[in-house]
């Protein structure tokens, strides 16, 4: 089992949710209305 194996698509283990919770602050975040501080 390699360790570092972020290359085959959804990482397994704590890393998926933190991806996935940085993925969507990414994507909803530079969006109007979002964030207070978003202008």
């Amino acid at each position: 089992m390699a360790l570092t194996d972020d290359g085959n698509g959804v990482p397994k283990g704590p890393l998926a949710p933190l991806l996935i919770g940085i993925l969507v602050a990414v994507i909803g975040g530079p969006r109007p209305g979002r964030l207070p501080a978003s202008r």
